[in-house]
């Protein structure tokens, strides 16, 4: 490997567990707001790079109140781990189901 090849797997990994962070906290976040999640995009498909984000779909069956709760603790896990989180809601966005992990 490449002294750039090093660097740049060095920053893919870093990248990588401070998203894999994020995302646990916000599937412990999910479970105890009784919300339903599932996370989409690059995250997903560990294709991340520097400037990714954590895609995460809100299901439709998630009760309403708590979405609210699950989307106000999503902001503070979003800043604990330096990760911006993109929510979308699966009820305006349905086709991203396809593409999620849980």
């Amino acid at each position: 490997m490449t002294r750039m090849e090093v660097i740049l797997k060095e920053r893919h990994d870093r990248m990588l567990a401070r998203l894999d962070g994020a995302a646990s906290d916000l599937r412990h976040a999910a479970e105890s707001c009784g919300a339903h999640i599932m996370f989409f995009g690059s995250f997903a498909r560990r294709a991340v790079h520097d400037r990714s984000d954590l895609d995460v779909l809100i299901l439709k069956e998630s009760p309403a109140g708590s979405t609210k709760a699950f989307e106000e603790r999503a902001d503070r896990i979003g800043a604990k781990h330096d990760v911006f989180i993109d929510l979308r809601h699966e009820d305006k966005a349905e086709h991203l189901r396809e593409g999620c992990v849980q």
